[in-house]
């Protein structure tokens, strides 16, 4: 199934999608347009890279989009060209206090001067130096977050650019300040199984009895513990196998590298991860090197939760070696709106990038000025990676009167209150709203119907609102033609070249069927069955082509034709039919 796509028309907020200024631009058509024989003012507007509002506003004397006339002179405005207003992002997105961020910005005024403010989100903040963007409008440079700020709190960066009143502004994301690590990070819990000692259990996690006694102090008799009793077994000391884990925090489903050493050499082990201090789920097996180290990678968990500490686990069979990483503490996820930093890796490339954060490569290239060359990126280098920006898309296109049209949403607010409404695509107002809420992905899947009184060649859109937060976002469709009932009494198929020998290919074009239809086209001899060739779609036109090739194997004297079955979208509809002109198989 196909969709298009239809990014926001109107967006009032930086929290969803960078803001916008409006400037003035030459649009193709100059200040006025001479009306031609067909025209449409909808028609024009798309030419003229306007809207049919903006016309209308500018000509008091057209009150309506229908009355218009050959030779009529409008005045047509000047188009809007909309440009990104500053984006700033920062990397990494937590931390211990006095950690240094790396902030990137774009879409600041050339040269111009910028003030960098650094406070908690929602609060005031404190400006801490000036710089200069570049000619390009840029700026990279580092900024600590302060040693005094708590645990949890949300650390922004704000870029102010004088450029007279109102001044530029641009909001990084978020900065979340992480709690202190645990100085034991190693330690978990043990519960005792039957046929246990102390003795055993020191031997099977290489730990010294001793410490394993100084971690439990309730045990009162070392000869005396039960099964089903929870014991604290002692991290690593000096000398045994150790894990490192980088980076120390981020999101549900981070990926993180863990180098671990003092293993044994060219030994099997399995990987695990899970919550610090818990059980831990396998999730792969691997060898050490002969120098007794690992390196991998290893994905937290989609499903962990904010606040959450965990861990990776390396460990031998028989005995059991043990490395524990240090902890991985879980922040909040990226909020919609939020401009991000993407560190490039290997194999990367910008495609890849924009499927990864659902965006475009127009759009992180317009977010990266000094990318010059968009095939030549290479590891290590820090793009900004805009917003993700609201969509709405709608299935199909075309259709009879009480057509069903599926709508799907994505990029907006999560949970948020959406209207939406059906209308024709020059209607002055919108008479009638539903109320639907999106998920919390920020998504719906719904349907919608054509009125049954719609109009064969009417073209009607879905519009999509919300005021969520306060936010207000709007969307508009592409428009949904109304067909009238299938006929192909208007067809016409040609073929090229109307005769040949076998192995000839043969060209079809069709004319007149109904617009944006699937269509199935077959070939065959007459007298024998026809197998399907091809299966396209029409245009809006109501034209489509085609091709086949004559089986090497086809008779002197045969005919051979294309048959063209027009698929409808209604279920309840039949197909309809046309054959082309006959192709003769001529001698060679």
């Amino acid at each position: 199934m196909k969709f298009l796509r239809l990014l926001i028309i109107s967006a009032l907020a930086l929290a969803l999608a960078p803001p916008r200024q409006v400037v003035r631009a030459q649009g193709p058509c100059g200040s006025s347009y001479v009306v031609q024989p067909g025209d449409t003012l909808s028609e024009i507007a798309e030419f003229c890279g306007t809207t049919v509002a903006d016309i209308l506003e500018v000509n008091p004397g057209v009150s309506s989009s229908t009355q218009i006339f050959v030779g009529q002179r409008l005045t047509i405005p000047e188009p809007q060209q909309i440009l990104p207003l500053p984006i700033a992002g920062l990397s990494p997105i937590c931390g211990l206090p006095g950690t240094n961020v790396t902030v990137r910005a774009s879409g600041l005024p050339p040269n111009s001067i910028v003030q960098v403010g650094l406070g908690e989100r929602g609060a005031a903040y404190v400006i801490e130096r000036s710089l200069r963007a570049t000619s390009t409008g840029e700026l990279t440079f580092v900024i600590k977050i302060p040693e005094s700020a708590d645990a949890n709190e949300l650390w922004v960066v704000t870029l102010i650019a004088q450029t007279g009143s109102p001044s530029l502004a641009a909001v990084s994301n978020t900065f979340t300040v992480i709690p202190e690590p645990p100085d034991n990070p190693g330690s978990f819990t043990y519960t005792v199984q039957p046929g246990d000692t102390l003795r055993i259990i020191a031997a099977r996690y290489n730990l010294n009895i001793f410490a394993l006694l100084e971690a439990n102090p309730q045990i009162d008799n070392p000869s005396l513990i039960s099964v089903g009793q929870i014991l604290n077994l002692p991290g690593q000391t000096e000398g045994q196998p150790s894990a490192t884990l980088t980076p120390i925090c981020g999101p549900p489903g981070s990926e993180v590298s863990v180098f671990v050493e003092d293993l044994p050499e060219i030994t099997d082990v399995s990987i695990g991860v899970g919550q610090w201090r818990a059980d831990f789920d396998v999730i792969g097996q691997s060898q050490t090197t002969p120098t007794g180290t690992l390196t991998t990678q290893v994905a937290i968990p989609e499903d962990a939760e904010r606040n959450e500490r965990w861990v990776v686990v390396v460990q031998t069979d028989a005995p059991v070696i043990r490395a524990v990483s240090n902890t991985f503490y879980v922040v909040r996820p990226p909020e919609l709106g939020e401009t991000k930093i993407y560190i490039v890796q290997q194999e990367d490339t910008l495609n890849t990038i924009a499927t990864r954060f659902n965006t475009t490569t127009t759009a992180i290239l317009g977010a990266n000025p000094g990318v010059e060359n968009p095939n030549q990126i290479v590891p290590g280098q820090r793009l900004l990676i805009p917003p993700s920006q609201a969509s709405l898309d709608i299935f199909p296109l075309s259709g009879l009167p009480g057509a069903e049209i599926q709508i799907e949403l994505s990029g907006f607010p999560p949970n948020a209150p959406i209207d939406l409404a059906l209308s024709r695509q020059e209607a002055a107002n919108i008479n009638q709203l539903s109320r639907y809420q999106v998920d919390a992905n920020g998504e719906l899947t719904t349907e919608l119907t054509i009125p049954e009184t719609a109009n064969p060649g009417e073209r009607w859109v879905v519009i999509a609102a919300t005021q969520a937060g306060g936010i207000g976002l709007r969307l508009v469709s592409e428009a949904f033609r109304v067909s009238g009932p299938l006929s192909v009494e208007q067809a016409r198929i040609d073929i090229a070249p109307e005769a040949g020998p076998s192995g000839t290919r043969v060209y079809l074009v069709a004319t007149g069927f109904p617009n944006e239809m699937k269509v199935e086209i077959s070939f065959g001899r007459l007298d024998a069955g026809f197998t399907t060739t091809d299966i396209t779609r029409s245009d809006i036109n109501g034209t489509f082509s085609s091709a086949a090739t004559v089986p090497e194997t086809a008779r002197t004297g045969s005919g051979w034709q294309f048959l063209v079955r027009v698929v409808p979208i209604d279920p309840e509809q039949e197909p309809v039919e046309a054959d082309s002109p006959v192709f003769l198989v001529t001698a060679r």
